[in-house]
Order: C-alpha cells, then sequence, then structure tokens
C-alpha cells in the first residue's frame, strides 16, 4: 500500500466583503431548497469527516496535526471490478444499477429525464440571466510521503 501525506489547508485570511468559499455556498444553497438531509444539514464539518472516514482520519485529528498526517492508502484503479461481500459479485459503480448508466431512474424519481439530453435556453432567461455552476475540487496530488 502506497502511503498519503493528508495535511488540512486551513483558512489563512478573513474573508472580504462577506464572500463564502465554494462548498460554504453549496451546503447553505442546498439547505435553503430544503435539500440539507443530503448537505449534513448545513454541517461543512460533518462533509468533510464522511469524505475523510475511508482514510480512517477526521477533521479533528488533522487539525490536532497542522503539519499533517502519513497514512497507508488503498487505491484500486478499477475499483468497480473488485470482488467482495458473502456472494463475491462486483462491487460495480456508485449507481443504483451498479452499472453505468445510460437511463437513470434516480434523475426520472428527482424530475429530469432520464437519459441526457439538450436542454434549450429557458424562456426566463432575460429575467434569470445568471447561472449556478461548480467544480469538483481535487486534492492537491504530489509526491508519495516518503
Amino acid at each position: 500500500m502506497p502511503d498519503a501525506h493528508i495535511q488540512l489547508r486551513p483558512q489563512l485570511v478573513t474573508p472580504r466583503g462577506g464572500s463564502l468559499a465554494d462548498y460554504e455556498i453549496v451546503f447553505r444553497l442546498a439547505c435553503k431548497m430544503g435539500m440539507g438531509d443530503d448537505f449534513f444539514c448545513g454541517d461543512t464539518d460533518a462533509g468533510f469527516n464522511h469524505i475523510l472516514k475511508p482514510s480512517g482520519l477526521t477533521l479533528e485529528m488533522l487539525r490536532a496535526h497542522p503539519g499533517g498526517i502519513t497514512t497507508h492508502i488503498v487505491n484500486h484503479e478499477k475499483k468497480y471490478a473488485l470482488r467482495d461481500g458473502p456472494d463475491n459479485k462486483p462491487r460495480g459503480f456508485a449507481t443504483e444499477t451498479g452499472k453505468v448508466e445510460i437511463y437513470s431512474e434516480r434523475l426520472l424519481r428527482h424530475g429530469y429525464s432520464p437519459v441526457p439530453q439538450y436542454i434549450e435556453e429557458s424562456p426566463n432567461q432575460d429575467a434569470f440571466p445568471l447561472r449556478l455552476t461548480t467544480m469538483e475540487e481535487r486534492s492537491i496530488l504530489s509526491q508519495p510521503a516518503s
């Protein structure tokens, strides 16, 4: 197993003008839209602990070690193909079927098209000209700890 050095990047300066980190905006917006249960009721620390859980680390541990913690990690390139459980079936993808889904029952249940499609601009485009877009923040990766 390779080693990884995990370090918390704390806020260094006070935000100006009431600005917030992207994740704070997303968590607050989700709560306002009634989706707080899916976003740890707005508790960003709980969200980060959820992400850290597979590593065995917590935010509290990282805060107690500002220089970071070196730990063993398991990274399976094809984790969807791993076999586990009593039936030894492949783990699959993070979908309800465990397979790549072109048609998604989950999207359908949430009122979206179950298949990818082009969506015309909204007729309300002039009244609501802004769109919220976010990106998936990836961890900063560097050389493995030696």
